[in-house]
């Protein structure tokens, strides 16, 4: 055959030789790397070289050049097309061998030959398998890529293979898995998803974990873990979808917008039907997808509800509502609003008749209801007027549907009776089960404060024994003549003992040992009583233990015995949805009409009254009333004379009247009614006369009713109590009456939900109420700390610290960081850090150091001191690992200290301040708080997190002037060096180094900063050489480009230094060091910094001073830089606004000029007063 001869047929059928078949073989992989479109007639041709291989006997050699082709395209790199084309060939050509194999075993399947021999298509695909696995594990990253590309492509083409080939070819692309390089795992993971096509179970393999579901798994882990969201999108890409795909869906929450929006416009659709997904799955893709950030994914998500899922449903709105169960769900409104934004041609095919309007469903009130707020907000009223009654009529609607919820009560009297009873019984069994779990907490308190005490007990006990002793062996020595004591000594606490008696006479010494005996025998007997304590507490424990999980096992039945009352539940619970969605219409009606709004006034009230509302719909009602009421006052009132009405209703079943005044507030008055009652009948006997009358208080029902209408009440407005009597006897009575009911725990978190409210209108209660809320948080279960936590938030923001006298601050500041660190409790730790970071960033706890002046108190310097500790524990929480499974947490954090740091100078130097602090807590082996998690935490995430959020860049309204003179990152670096000179591990130390030149420094800072920082780095540099030359310590061994980065950083703030320093020479030439000038900027200046603390001092704090930021109270090798800047070198931060700027410009021009006269003229009169300047 000629070499340059074209492949046919015919010249194919002319090979003769090992030469000419590799002749061919070449030529065909050179045709197939230049295009795709030949490679149909290519793979022809390259099969009937295979043949002729085979009919030459020469197959071994066809295998053989075949691999050395292939092995041309692995070195290159991924996006060369040539390698690509060749891939893609190669698995043509596999394919179309196999399939032949396939269906030459078909057209034989009817011979009855059993024995399963290996043909040459076989032996091939063995051999070209065997070959590339030995490149799978290659150090170049290229073929590594390539080999496993071309098994990718291979894999589901392979046919039968021996067993040992397969699990090989298994065991090696699950590894690759694992590659470092994310090109090759998506390569893998598209090769391991292949495998769910096979049927690999029942069969016994040596690599035992070979199975579908294995596959499947693997696949799973790596859409949830792998780093790379290419690889995470070739794995959600090819994963099977079947009943199970809550794993996929949760994709909708990846980092990576492209992956989201995938869910969206492909998976959804792969997955068939929206009847096909739950309930679950449907709210939570639109959950996601409507409100993601990326506008993409949310477009994505609106046309899989408004295409997708509405033709599915064949575009009938109704059902498709069905499916999203409306009374359940959160995202349904968000869901109908946006359909209707996207197809507002639906709105004019509604129509609202009387008959819609008498029948009305879930689904069609909330579609009702849903169309006229949409309608409403966009001024559609040409299509509210045709479909919606006058406001007479509506409250009608309103009535008659209030009344079939009362009628249902009457008509099946006996089921709502059993329904009630079940309501009741099982609030009872909670409120006991939430007692006792509550009183197991105050138990373990009282175990852990004995044990403490205990174990006190036993060191004080010990060092009287010792001290015994040596006062003993003291007197000896006197009665010798004897006044040395050093031979006394072995330890710390006995040279501690010895100074403390060194001094005392014979007799001292001798009384002195008798008020030790004293002491031990005063120890012994109390450690026995709190022995005694600690087992009476324990004994309480198990057996509160015991009740609680009887009362669970209690509730358990009465779950069971009431379910055949579902179906009731079910019939009364849609009703309250329609009247529901009935008056959140109300809310939004136009009541002009005073007939309507009258109307409509009865009908709210008498059902606030009357007809036992639900949680959720007497706060809807209290909202339609509060908008038919003329003002606050008249609602106040309305609501009061309703809570008034409730309480009386029980009271005149029994036959007896007393007014709301009376019933809520009576003691005091009853007290007098009873003296006068003596005064004026002297004939009764002593006990009439001390009788008292103690108020009657109606049923914990009532009382619940009473205290959710309060509760709602106090949400709306905003007037102070001192101004509203009746809610003041409300709070007197009620609310008072349910915070003292412990052992009925609804009642009593409704009391405390109403004290914190009450709190925030009045002053004088909220002093009251933060003690309260203050000894809950420390003893009760999670849920009643949540609602103490958010009141002491919200008062503390209403009435700022200065509610808070004496050393009281510290103890909450102590309550706050315990609460933030409970991490058995999730849902408090968000609260706690939600209410802190807001008090952060108005300043109110303020994270600060105090300055170092004798004025400051010592309680002072403690509240200072606990904020920043808060503060400090506000960052730990972000980066801790036990707070990586708290979504919502990291969420709150990842929001708030970014926003604190950003809107502020002061706020990023504060957040700098306690930088080093935490790099130490976290990386110091030697500390409890992270030694046990230090192989989950990340160096070099964490630093670089804590330099971006102080980087000056980052800050909001600040002129790019401004921002270099900023010196947070300076700060930091200086925080930074510290933490590095201390007990950190050595990587973090090399991680500290290599991410200083990431710090924002430029010349426009004062020199004396500069200097500072300087000196900062110089002392690291000495320090880091003494711990490598003298003391040869390992762990400050760097490497070479370790030493360079920090010669480096050496370097540039020596630069930045000169310049600022030549700088400011050039400034003060300029100026002409004019004494008078240095008055007006030095006035400026101090006017500038009051600006500034005015902005940012609360009323009741004392303002930190910048200059004092480096006098914080530090340990270890800190105290070095402290007292460098006390000699001078403190950093001083100002922060100015452009206006200031144009100011100091405009100053600074009218100094030019006058060096200019000063120029030109010898004669000048150097008295220049302020105004002609």
């Amino acid at each position: 055959m000629k070499s340059n001869s074209k492949l046919d047929i015919k010249s194919i059928q002319k090979i003769t030789s090992i030469d000419e078949l590799k002749h061919a073989m070449a030529q065909v992989f050179q045709d197939a790397q230049l295009s795709l479109a030949g490679h149909r007639k290519l793979v022809l041709i390259l099969k009937n070289i295979f043949g002729k291989a085979i009919a030459l006997e020469k197959e071994d050699h066809f295998n053989l050049y075949f691999t050395k082709l292939i092995n041309r395209i692995l070195p290159l790199k991924k996006g060369e097309k040539s390698g690509d084309r060749i891939a893609k060939f190669c698995s043509s050509f596999v394919a179309s061998l196999t399939y032949d194999e396939i269906t030459r075993k078909r057209e034989s399947a009817n011979e009855d030959d059993d024995t399963e021999e290996e043909t040459y298509t076989s032996i091939f695909i063995k051999y070209l398998i065997h070959h590339l696995l030995r490149g799978i594990e290659a150090k170049d990253k290229s073929v590594r890529f390539r080999v496993v590309q071309l098994l990718a492509y291979l894999v589901h083409y392979i046919g039968e293979i021996d067993r040992d080939s397969f699990e090989a070819l298994y065991t090696s692309l699950m590894k690759r898995l694992g590659d470092k390089e994310s090109i090759v795992r998506i390569q893998a993971v598209v090769a391991v998803s292949k495998f769910q096509e096979f049927d690999l179970d029942g069969y016994d393999y040596t690599y035992t974990n070979i199975s579908n579901q294995h596959v499947r798994d693997t696949v799973i882990d790596t859409l949830k873990s792998d780093e790379s969201a290419e690889v995470r999108r070739a794995a959600l890409l090819n994963i099977i979808k079947e009943n199970n795909n809550q794993p996929i869906l949760e994709r909708v929450r990846d980092t990576n917008g492209i992956n989201r929006r995938l869910i969206y416009s492909r998976i959804s659709k792969e997955l068939g039907s929206v009847n096909n997904l739950s309930y679950e799955e449907r709210e939570f893709l639109l959950k996601w997808g409507l409100n993601d950030r990326d506008e993409s994914v949310k477009q994505a998500a609106i046309k899989m509800l408004t295409q997708t899922w509405f033709e599915s449903v064949n575009e009938d709105l109704l059902s498709l509502i069905s499916l999203l169960r409306v009374s359940d769900s959160k995202v349904a409104d968000l869901a109908l609003e946006t359909f209707f934004q996207v197809k507002p041609e639906i709105l004019d095919t509604f129509k609202f008749d009387d008959n819609y309007w008498k029948q009305l469903t879930i689904d069609k009130a909330f579609l009702m209801r849903v169309f006229y707020d949409h309608c409403s907000k966009n001024n559609l009223y040409d299509l509210i007027e045709p479909n919606f009654p006058e406001s007479i009529e509506l409250a009608n609607i309103l009535e008659k549907y209030l009344q079939l919820r009362l009628n249902s009560f009457i008509e099946d009297n006996a089921t709502y009776k059993s329904y009630e009873r079940f309501n009741e019984l099982i609030t009872s069994k909670t409120d006991e089960l939430n007692y006792s779990e509550n009183q197991l907490i105050r138990l373990n308190v009282e175990i852990e404060s004995s044990k403490k005490n205990i174990n006190s007990n036993r060191e004080n006990s010990h060092y009287y024994e010792k001290a015994i002793e040596l006062i003993r062996k003291r007197i000896k020595k006197l009665n010798k003549h004897d006044e040395s004591i050093e031979d006394l000594i072995i330890d710390e606490i006995d040279e501690q003992i010895l100074n403390e008696v060194s001094g005392l006479t014979l007799e001292e010494l001798k009384s002195k040992l008798d008020d030790l005996k004293d002491s031990i025998i005063n120890l012994n007997n109390e450690h026995s009583k709190l022995l005694d304590l600690s087992l009476n507490a324990e004994v309480k424990h198990k057996k509160l233990l015991e009740t609680y999980e009887s009362i669970r096992g209690e509730i358990d039945d009465i779950n069971e015995q009431f379910e055949n009352d579902g179906e009731y539940e079910s019939e009364i619970k849609d009703l309250e949805f329609i009247l529901q969605q009935l008056l959140l219409i109300s809310k939004e009606f136009d009541f002009s009409d005073e007939m309507g709004r009258r109307k409509m006034l009865q009908i709210i009230r008498n059902s606030l009254t009357s007809h036992k509302l639900t949680n959720d719909l007497i706060s809807v009602a209290l909202n339609v009333l509060r908008k038919l009421s003329i003002n606050e006052k008249d609602f106040i009132a309305m609501s009061s004379e309703i809570i008034t009405d409730i309480r009386d209703s029980y009271e005149e079943e029994n036959e007896t009247f007393h007014s709301a005044i009376e019933g809520f507030d009576n003691e005091e008055e009853e007290d007098d009614d009873e003296e006068e009652e003596e005064d004026d009948d002297n004939d009764n006997d002593n006990s009439a006369k001390k009788r008292r009358v103690e108020p009657k208080f109606p049923p914990d029902n009532i009382v619940t009713t009473c205290l959710i209408i309060t509760q709602h009440v106090l949400e709306l407005i905003e007037e102070s109590l001192e101004n509203n009597l009746a809610l003041g006897s409300i709070y007197s009575g009620l609310v008072n009456y349910a915070i003292n009911s412990k052992e009925k725990y609804s009642l009593h978190l409704l009391g405390l939900k109403c004290l914190g409210l009450f709190s925030l209108i009045d002053q004088s209660i909220a002093k009251d109420a933060i003690a309260t809320f203050y000894h809950e948080i420390r003893i009760s279960d999670e849920e009643t700390r949540i609602i103490g936590i958010k009141a002491v938030a919200d008062i503390l923001s209403t009435f700022g610290t200065s509610i808070l006298t004496g050393n009281i601050l510290f103890m909450y500041a102590r309550l706050f960081y315990k609460s933030l660190t409970s991490f058995k409790m999730p849902k408090l730790q968000c609260v706690v850090a939600e209410g802190l970071c807001k008090l952060f960033l108005a300043d109110i706890f303020n994270a600060k150091t105090p300055a170092n002046d004798s004025t400051e108190t010592q309680e002072i310097i403690d509240e200072y001191e606990s904020e920043k500790q808060l503060f400090e524990a506000l960052v730990l929480s972000y980066f801790h690992p036990l707070t990586s499974t708290n979504a919502e947490l990291r969420q709150i954090l990842a929001f708030c200290i970014p926003v604190y740091s950003f809107s502020h100078p002061q706020h990023q130097f504060r957040l700098a301040s306690v930088s080093g602090d935490c790099i130490y807590r976290m990386f110091n082996t030697q500390l409890d708080d992270f030694s046990h998690l230090q192989g989950k935490l990340n160096p070099t995430q964490i630093i670089q997190q804590l330099i971006y959020w102080c980087d000056p860049n980052n800050l909001v309204n600040l002129s790019h002037t401004s921002i270099k003179k900023q010196t947070s990152h300076i700060w930091q670096s200086v925080y930074f060096l510290q933490a590095l000179e201390q007990d950190t591990s050595k990587n973090v130390k090399r991680v500290i180094i290599n991410n200083l030149s990431r710090f924002y420094i430029t010349e426009e800072v004062e020199s004396k900063i500069l200097l500072g920082l300087l000196n900062a780095v110089r002392g690291t540099s000495e320090v880091i050489s003494t711990k490598i030359e003298i003391e040869k310590d390992p762990e400050f061994n760097f490497d070479k480009l370790t030493f360079k980065n920090f010669e480096a950083f050496e370097k540039l703030v020596e630069e930045v230094y000169n310049k600022a320093q030549a700088r400011e020479e050039s400034e003060s030439e300029l100026l002409g060091r004019n004494t008078r000038s240095n008055s007006i900027l030095a006035d400026l200046d101090l006017d500038d910094d009051d600006k500034e603390d005015a902005k940012l001092n609360n009323s009741d704090r004392i303002e930190e001073d910048p200059e004092n930021g480096m006098d914080d109270k530090e340990d270890g090798d800190k105290g070095d830089v402290i007292e460098e800047d006390k000699e001078g070198n403190g950093i001083v931060e100002h922060s100015s606004t452009g206006k200031e700027d144009e100011e100091n410009n405009e100053i600074n021009k009218d100094l030019d000029e006058i060096d200019k006269l000063l120029d030109e003229e010898e004669n000048v009169e150097y008295d220049i007063s302020m105004d002609e300047t």
